[in-house]
């Protein structure tokens, strides 16, 4: 993030309160992403963008307004501030909607959790696409069964900067790198099973590079010619690819919107056992080198670790300003 990106967050916010608004967030997000895609063995699609997108919230006479732009010329700048005032003007009112409170907010030292890579800039796209070839290679035309390959890297820098009229400030970025693969083989009767895998890395040295496409491939063949199994009650051992989806609902029953909408099975639950002892859900937001590391959240609050689920007891939710208001 520019000292040029924060000038223009600043300058915005300024123009905001300037125009009568008494509260408002603005959010800078910058990114620079692209893309290699290769089938079987020829470049199938290259992509790369620039691109930054300008996040205004505003709070004003008990209503509220979102709204977005990627266009940060002066003068379409201040026509978009004016238009979002007297738009937000004849929402109905929302009283709920409200700044954090100030004491919430982090106030400490930035710190690295090792989630940005400075050598992005220094990658070469011909270095980029050879990852792709060579993922492809792997297994294109080394078994008569394979239909199809396709294997795509990928990378991202995302970089944000949040501000607003109480006085908060603060910057977050991070690099990301991933390499998949997909492959399709012939089956039975003109069936076509697929497999997958992919790879990711926070760091482009660091990106596990061989046998993605062999992976993809061996679990495309493993689904060949599946067989029924009788109905019953199974003990079922469960990948761990596939532990966020059943952690999923549980964090989305925890979500502040679905308690205060009743709609939770956890709603009422809090500080009972509703889990095995067994189960432990925890949430370490300081963790080095880890995708959801932050300092703060999307309102400029503190992180901190909590023990969410302990010995199968709910212990809290996850309410934000609105759904703690409410």
């Amino acid at each position: 993030m520019t000292q040029k990106d924060k000038d223009l967050a600043r300058k915005t916010l300024e123009k905001i309160k300037s125009k009568g608004c008494e509260n408002a967030r603005v959010t800078l997000g910058v990114s620079t992403q692209s893309s290699y895609s290769v089938r079987n063995d020829k470049l199938d699609r290259l992509q790369q963008a620039n691109g930054s997108s300008l996040f205004i919230q505003l709070y004003t006479g008990s209503r509220y307004g979102s709204f977005s732009t990627n266009r940060t010329e002066e003068s379409e700048l201040d026509k978009f501030i004016s238009e979002a005032i007297e738009i937000t003007k004849v929402i109905s009112p929302d009283p709920e909607r409200t700044l954090p409170d100030k004491n919430l907010y982090f106030n400490g030292e930035e710190r690295d959790f090792g989630q940005f890579d400075h050598n992005y800039p220094n990658i070469e796209p011909q270095e980029k696409r050879e990852i792709a070839y060579r993922c492809a290679k792997e297994i294109y035309n080394t078994d008569p069964r394979i239909l199809s390959v396709n294997c795509e890297f990928g990378d991202a820098d995302e970089r944000y900067f949040i501000i607003d009229s109480q006085g908060f400030e603060g910057v977050s970025k991070q690099t990301l790198f991933t390499l998949s693969a997909e492959c399709s083989v012939k089956g039975e009767d003109d069936s076509r099973p697929e497999g997958w895998w992919h790879e990711n890395s926070l760091f482009f040295d660091k990106l596990k590079s061989q046998g993605v496409a062999k992976e993809a491939c061996r679990r495309a063949i493993s689904r060949l010619n599946p067989k029924k199994l009788r109905s019953g009650r199974y003990n079922m051992v469960l990948e761990n690819t596939v532990s966020s989806r059943l952690i999923a609902p549980i964090i989305s029953a925890l979500n502040g919107a679905s308690i205060q909408q009743n709609n939770s099975f956890l709603k009422d639950k809090l500080g009972k056992r509703v889990f095995s002892p067994m189960f432990q859900l925890f949430d370490t937001p300081h963790k080095y080198g880890a995708y959801g590391s932050r300092l703060f959240d999307s309102e400029g609050i503190a992180t901190k670790a909590i023990n969410i689920i302990e010995n199968g007891v709910v212990n809290t939710f996850f309410i934000n300003t609105y759904y703690s208001n409410k």
